[in-house]
């Protein structure tokens, strides 16, 4: 598209301007990059229109339209009893449509058994009572080797054996888009092997049939 010069309304008390976008003939095209100058010009007389000042900021700003929210699939852990959350604790993939860019991944852990306590972004403890603080307060912000696109977090956090767990995990990007649904799984951590016994037949025995052999779990 070409230039298209526009006249914004100018509030004397506060010293600042607005143009309204929503106007008719305003129309905003996703994924479309847009570049704005912004130029004052007074009631001066003398000349052939007011004194114009230097185009604010100085060059001109560039901006991209994107209300498209990004994507994003957890990983690990999954829905399931979970014995080995190392080196990596939570992990999983994000994306988002050029030119879409993502900001950030964030993950928050709520222990279901017990006092049903939020992890401390912090302390890494699962300190946090949700009927004192908000749980907005303990999102923790993920990282990645190469990208978004394989994002994780750390081993850090103090799974105990045969308790369970919400991971929630949520992506925002940087037009302020957050994901529509966030991911959410729950899962028990065990890592407490099982105990098994023969019953049947017993040690050194003999045996003349043997039609099935029995035990305790």
């Amino acid at each position: 598209g070409g230039v298209v010069p526009s006249t914004a309304a100018y509030f004397v008390a506060a010293s600042s301007w607005e143009f309204v976008t929503n106007s008719p003939g305003t129309t905003w095209i996703e994924g479309m990059a847009y570049t704005l100058d912004v130029q004052g010009i007074d009631n001066g007389v003398g000349g052939a229109g007011g004194n114009a000042s230097v185009p604010v900021p100085g060059p001109a700003l560039t901006f991209k339209y994107d209300t498209t929210p990004p994507t994003l699939t957890l990983q690990k852990p999954g829905t399931y009893r979970n014995s080995d959350l190392t080196p990596v604790s939570i992990s999983g993939i994000a994306g988002d449509t050029a030119p879409g860019e993502i900001d950030k991944v964030e993950v928050r852990v709520l222990r279901n058994t017990g006092l049903a306590f939020y992890l401390s972004p912090a302390l890494l403890t699962f300190s946090v009572d949700p009927g004192v603080t908000n749980p907005e307060l303990t999102w923790i912000k993920a990282t990645y080797d190469t990208d978004w696109t394989a994002w994780k977090l750390s081993s850090a956090i103090p799974w105990v054996s045969g308790e369970s767990y919400d991971v929630m995990a949520r992506v925002k990007d940087r037009a302020g888009n957050y994901v529509v649904a966030y991911q959410t799984h729950t899962f028990k951590f065990d890592v407490t092997p099982p105990e098994s016994g023969l019953s049947y037949p017993t040690n050194s025995s003999y045996v003349k049939s043997l039609a099935s052999l029995s035990g305790t779990m």
